[in-house]
Parts: C-alpha cells; sequence; structure tokens
C-alpha cells in the first residue's frame, strides 16, 4: 500500500536536539518522534500501513480490498475465484473469495498447491510499528459438498491455518504475525513488498466438492496481551497472571502455582487424579527466525505419566523421570518466525488391565519456557534428522506398547551417534514419528527425502519401500516429493506395521526399525 511523502519542514538546529514532532527533515530513523515514522529521502514518513492522521502516524493496513469487492487486485489460480458484486445480508462487505474443489475428472488424489487468492502487501519493520494479527472471515461452503480441511494463509513465507464452522455460519478468526512476517530488522525505508496467499488447505479426491468462502480479510493490531513478542513465550515464565488457558476435568487441574518453579519461583502445575483423566495448558508463543529453532523449559514429568507437546501439526511426547529437568526440543523448520500456540496436555500411561477410574495422582510442573537457536538441531529443512542434538525430537511417541524414541547407541546408529527407534512389543501397536518441513524450489533436479533404514523383519516400515530389505544391514532410500507444493509446509512420517495377519493385542518379542539421517535433498534422479 502507498504510504505517500509527507512536506519536510526544518526540525531541529546545531545548538538543539533533532527530534521531529511531525513532519520535518531528518537525517537518521531516531529523528523521527513519532514510533510509526521513519526517515525517508530526508523526511519523516509513516511506514507501511500506517498514515498520518491527527498529527500521528496510526494503523490503515496492508491490504488492498480485504473484502473481495473489486475486480484485478487479487490473483487467482485453478478453482480459486473473486466475486466482487456477492451481496447478501450477512455478509460483511460486497464480494467473497471462492475455493471450489472441483471435481477431478478421473480417480485419484491431486495436491491443490497451486488453488490460490494471493497480492503483494508492504510490511513494515516490526521495530517501527507493533505486534499484527490476520483476521480472517470464512465459512464451509454449501451444505452439498464434502467439508473443506480450511485453508491456510502465507505471509513471509510462514503458513497458519484457519479452519471454518459449518454451512451456514461465518466464522471470525485471528493468528498473530510472527517475525518472518514483517520487514527484516536490517532493511530501510517504509516497508519491504511480501506474497500474502491464502490457499485451499486439502487434498480434492475424485467424484468428490468442497466450497469454501472468504468474506473479509486484513492484518490489524494486536490486542494487549493477545500476542507473544517475537522470540518469547507469553508469560513463559508464570510470574504473572496473564497469557496461560487451562482445562481440567474431574478433580484433575492445570493452573499457576506458587513455589514450585525453578528456585522456589511460581510454575505451571497440572495434577491428574485418574487414569483417563484430562489436564492441559495452551500459552502463545512467537519462535524466533532462526536456523533452528527449539523450545526450551524447565520441567518434571512423574514416573508413569507423559506430557504431549503440540505446536500446529508437530506433536511430540516426552516420559517422566521426576526430576526438575532443563529440557530442549527441536522444533520443526516450519515454525521458522512463526507465532502460534503450545498446548501441553499431561496424561498417564495405559499399560494392560489399568482401568480408566485408576487413582494415579501424578503433579508435574512446567516453568521458564523460551524459545532459542539451537545449532544442534542442525540446519535441513527436516529438524534433527540425524538425531545427534542432544535436545529432544518434535514426532516422538515413547508408548510402552509402541514406541518412537532416539536412542543414543553408535552400534544402532547408521552415522554418529544416534537413531530413531520405532519398535513394539504388542500386536497392531503402531507408532509413527512426523516431521513438518518447507521445500524451497528444486535446482538440478526435484525435492525428495533421503533416509536409511534397518530391521530384521520383525515388523515392517510404512510406508513400505519398494523391495524393502530386512536384513538388519542399513538401506537408503529415495522418496520423491515432487515441487508443485514448494513453500507451502508438508508432513514427512515414517511408522511400522506388522508384516502379517496378527490377532491384535498379543503379547510379542520386542522388534524394531531404525531410522537415521533423514534429509530433504535435492535428487536429480527425481526429475521426469
Amino acid at each position: 500500500m502507498a504510504v505517500g511523502l509527507v512536506v519536510a519542514v526544518a526540525c531541529g538546529s546545531e545548538d538543539t536536539p533533532r527530534v521531529c514532532t511531525g513532519p520535518c527533515e531528518c537525517e537518521v530513523e531516531s529523528d523521527c518522534a513519532d514510533p510509526h515514522a521513519t526517515c525517508n529521502a530526508e523526511a519523516c514518513e509513516c511506514v507501511a500501513g500506517y498514515t498520518q492522521q491527527a498529527g500521528a502516524c496510526a494503523w490503515t493496513g496492508v491490504i488492498a480490498d480485504p473484502g473481495f469487492s473489486t475486480a484485478g487486485t487479487w490473483g487467482t489460480t485453478e478453482f480459486a475465484v473473486i466475486r466482487p458484486d456477492t451481496m447478501a445480508p450477512e455478509l460483511r462487505d460486497p464480494g467473497v473469495g471462492l475455493f471450489f474443489g472441483g471435481v477431478m475428472p478421473s480417480c485419484g488424489e491431486r495436491e491443490t498447491g497451486l488453488d490460490r487468492i494471493d497480492q503483494l502487501v508492504t510490511m513494515p519493520r516490526l521495530s517501527r510499528a507493533e505486534l499484527l494479527v490476520t483476521e480472517l472471515t470464512l465459512r464451509q461452503g454449501t451444505e452439498d459438498t464434502h467439508p473443506s480441511n480450511g485453508n491456510a494463509i502465507g505471509l513471509g513465507g510462514v503458513w497458519q491455518k484457519f479452519y471454518p464452522d459449518y454451512y451456514p455460519a461465518w466464522s471470525r478468526q485471528r493468528r498473530c504475525l510472527g517475525a518472518a512476517a514483517y520487514a527484516p530488522d536490517s532493511s530501510t525505508g517504509p516497508g519491504v513488498e511480501r506474497p500474502f496467499e491464502i490457499m485451499h488447505d486439502e487434498f480434492r479426491v475424485c467424484f468428490e466438492t468442497s466450497r469454501l468462502e472468504l468474506d473479509h480479510v486484513e492484518i490489524l493490531p494486536a490486542a494487549p496481551g493477545e500476542c507473544a513478542a517475537p522470540g518469547s513465550v507469553l508469560n513463559g515464565d508464570a510470574e504473572a497472571d496473564t497469557g496461560w488457558h487451562f482445562i481440567g476435568e474431574n478433580a484433575s487441574t492445570a493452573g499457576y502455582a506458587p513455589g514450585i518453579g525453578v528456585a522456589g519461583s511460581r510454575g505451571i502445575g497440572f495434577h491428574l487424579d485418574r487414569r483417563c483423566d484430562y489436564a492441559g495448558a495452551r500459552v502463545a508463543l512467537s519462535i524466533p527466525d532462526v536456523a533452528s529453532p527449539a523450545l526450551r523449559f524447565h520441567g518434571r514429568i512423574p514416573p508413569g505419566a507423559l506430557a504431549r507437546l503440540s505446536i500446529d501439526d508437530a506433536t511430540t511426547v516426552l516420559a517422566g523421570t521426576g526430576t526438575l529437568d532443563d529440557t530442549r526440543v527441536c522444533l520443526p523448520k516450519t515454525l521458522r518466525g512463526a507465532a502460534t500456540e503450545l498446548s501441553i496436555q499431561l496424561f498417564a500411561q495405559n499399560p494392560n488391565g489399568s482401568a480408566c477410574t485408576d487413582v494415579v495422582a501424578h503433579d508435574a510442573v512446567f516453568d521458564q519456557l523460551a524459545v532459542i537457536d539451537d545449532p544442534t538441531c542442525g540446519t535441513n529443512a527436516i529438524a534433527d534428522g540425524g538425531f545427534e542434538s542432544p535436545a529432544e525430537t518434535f514426532g516422538l511417541a515413547p508408548f510402552a506398547t509402541a514406541s518412537a524414541r532416539k536412542v543414543r547407541d553408535p552400534a544402532l546408529a547408521h552415522a554418529g551417534t544416534a537413531a530413531l527407534e520405532m519398535s513394539r512389543t504388542v500386536t497392531c501397536a503402531g507408532v509413527s514419528w512426523h516431521m513438518p518441513f518447507v521445500a524451497p524450489t528444486a535446482t538440478s533436479g526435484t525435492n525428495a527425502i533421503a533416509y536409511y533404514y534397518k530391521g530384521t523383519g520383525g515388523v515392517h516400515l510404512a510406508p513400505e519401500p519398494d523391495a524393502a530389505t530386512y536384513d538388519g544391514q542399513w538401506h537408503r532410500v529415495v522418496q520423491c516429493m515432487g515441487d508443485s507444493l514448494a513453500g507451502f509446509p508438508r508432513r514427512f512420517e515414517l511408522g511400522i506395521f506388522d508384516p502379517a495377519p496378527v490377532t491384535c493385542g498379543q503379547v510379542v518379542p520386542s522388534a524394531a526399525i531404525y531410522i537415521d539421517d533423514v534429509q530433504l535433498v535435492d535428487e536429480p534422479s527425481c526429475r521426469i
């Protein structure tokens, strides 16, 4: 959005400070007293998204045609269209954006990587702006279509999910913007152009249709306490009474508690009364735009209990040790520069013969949560794909009967000292490891995931590679991914399954498959 130059007048002199209270000449940005102004062409000017109102720079937005009311403002591809002439009493303003998810001409599955509505927006630097949110009004399409998975909005290489209510209800949703959405701190001038993209987040299947409707989308200032500042967890030390949201059932609870944190400070306490009860908490966090993001916290999880940590589409499960550990977890690279939410759930292990009414009385603590740059998590798109980091890795699930866990044993690794072990001790007890990633546009070939595996045949790998061999030796697999969704989050997942028909629930000797050196590669052999 054009911000417009202001008329410059003299401001300050050699004998007086050059602090500008309105439009005036300047030499450096600090000459401009307005926090949302910059020194541009020797004049103080409002940065992108702000305009002069009553002598101050006020937010007026960066999105052109937020109501989809004007033809030609938005770009569209595939099954996405803009209908500016749509009028209805329930609409906030004339016009809608539509994703049709049309019927495929032949049976099969196709990624909707080209179904987008987009435009270029000019974003300011956060240092001269304020915390911002994307607000979207959307709904599921008409009742004669199958449910839509919603859509994702991309800005600065980070994508955020929005899920619709069912027809005919409209839902207005907000998502905080992270560091990657703003202009880089090193940039100058009013702002930097970035693609603002809305993508239909689903797979189209033959003979099925879906419809997603968008009424209004804009970027707005965040409400007080709504968003975490980039590089922080909102009230991560639990010393204030804001930021966290708690839920529990029956006599199981979560909440602020004095004296349970680091050095006797306040912390977030969880009490799980009965085995199948629920106790959980969630909090906003904003992950720095760094090469190797990680979550760090002090946590005490009792033996016999597990803590499930979820951020967007990534989940990991931590087993209890009973001590207040300084813990790090490598985050998926899809979260670089993203503002999102962390969910923590405490639950109990469920061995055979246990009952939901069993009293377990598990108490857990989380304190001093922070987001950091941890180089040990690696720089490949697959975070900690070599499993060498001393930090934990997202996507693991160390359950009793089926487990995906990091093992630190050079004898079990393809290279280095650690590998991923997926095992089971009961038939039909499946487990998997997953990792979200974003693939760039390939250069010499096409994007692929390469990894090594070994096993002895007690369990098989899923998805199973062509000509899979279970001889106790390491074998390399190249899984071609294609480039149609370059720049959009995807999910890589590996699991195990029983190789032959079995009676489920039978205790059997433990069998495992080991995975190592998982990485995104630019693979010429995948080019067709």
